[in-house]
């Protein structure tokens, strides 16, 4: 994730239309110059979020934004997805690849985990986690079915790291909330299993992984493709999907024809996707140890994320996880500058002043040369 934003930008100034995988920054600054780089120089940016191209997913959007089961009232958003530990080790430098340049903008730090590729994910210097890692396709859903729009009017999330004893830092039990004015949107990762021992994980109306768009009269549920439900769950129309299967000839075919308007997923909308993630990730990473009854207090305008904290609880208890002595993470509320993508505000942890001082600086963080990405591009 570090090098999305300075390979994409590098490629922009080289005179390249580019194809830039998910999350397509590691902070909100790097998205931003992204953006004003693919502006000044006049490419094509699409973004790898591939369910964007399911035709699938597109019916099930249209179906929804028909009025066929009444208004939107809540989208949740969530990836089950088994995450085994990463190990501890004591500190130590890869030496069969240049690891300095591996690690590009972000401070180099001796590895303490005990492989280096894909467990990046789970170390913020290099990863958000499943938020940014899985959410970031399901905020791109989630997204879609709202008709677009932009970064919430604020956010929070809450959980922690549970059951492994890792070198891990972002957590394995997460729930994001995204305020928006019509409706609010959910994001919930979950990477332990349903019972100890076992490799099954749970479930949400028969989805580990996907989007469940709540209506008046029924829901959407499915992630490639999907189906249409009643209140009572009963399957009105089965949607199929491909995952997206035509993304790369949609970049390439806008490539060929220079129409913009044309692409799936342009980075405008890879974006803002992927700042809904950050936004959740840095209100977890600027919070603290919470009671249950304050977290529960701080949900009670939410009946959604209630239920699903309810849920969290009883599937520690089932891992004999004892929130009391190993509590979660409680963020606090980031009150967003939408236009500017800033944080305005923070509220409810106690520590408003530092928190949002802690919250600005990881809009941006730091970038260590020579990988650093200019201002004036």
């Amino acid at each position: 994730d570090q090098w999305h934003a300075l390979h994409t930008i590098w490629a922009l100034q080289a005179g390249k239309d580019v194809y830039i995988e998910k999350p397509v920054c590691r902070t909100i600054w790097e998205g931003q110059q992204m953006l004003a780089a693919a502006v000044k120089y006049g490419r094509i940016v699409q973004t790898g979020t591939q369910s964007r191209s399911d035709p699938g997913i597109a019916e099930g959007v249209a179906a929804i934004q028909s009025g066929r089961l009444g208004k939107i009232q809540w989208i949740h958003s969530l990836c089950y997805r088994l995450r085994n530990s990463i190990g501890h080790r004591l500190p130590w430098y890869p030496n069969w690849l240049d690891y300095e340049r591996f690690c590009g903008p972000t401070p180099m730090v001796p590895l303490v985990r005990g492989q280096l590729h894909y467990d990046w994910h789970w170390q913020w210097g290099t990863g958000g986690g499943d938020l940014s890692n899985i959410g970031v396709h399901q905020l791109a859903i989630a997204r879609w079915f709202a008709g677009n729009p932009a970064i919430p009017r604020r956010a929070i999330s809450f959980g922690g790291r549970f059951i492994v004893n890792d070198a891990g830092e972002t957590p394995n039990i997460q729930l994001a909330i995204y305020d928006y004015p019509e409706f609010p949107v959910f994001f919930e990762t979950r990477g332990t299993p349903a019972q100890p021992g076992t490799r099954i994980m749970d479930q949400i109306r028969g989805i580990r992984e996907g989007t469940i768009v709540q209506c008046e009269h029924g829901y959407f549920a499915g992630f490639n493709g999907g189906g249409l439900y009643d209140n009572e769950g009963k399957r009105l129309t089965a949607i199929r999907g491909d995952g997206g299967a035509g993304h790369m000839a949609n970049f390439l075919d806008v490539v060929r024809s220079r129409r913009k308007g044309e692409l799936a997923a342009p980075l405008a909308g890879g974006f803002t996707s992927s700042a809904c993630c950050h936004f959740g990730n840095i209100s977890y990473r600027v919070g603290r140890p919470a009671s249950l009854e304050e977290i529960r207090q701080t949900l009670e305008n939410y009946p959604v994320a209630q239920a699903q904290f309810v849920q969290i609880q009883q599937h520690l208890a089932v891992h004999r996880v004892d929130l009391a002595r190993t509590p979660l993470t409680l963020g606090p509320w980031l009150e967003l500058d939408v236009p500017n993508l800033g944080i305005t505000a923070v509220s409810g942890n106690g520590q408003e002043s530092s928190s949002l001082e802690q919250s600005r600086f990881l809009l941006k963080e730091t970038q260590r040369q020579p990988y650093s990405i200019s201002e004036a591009l």
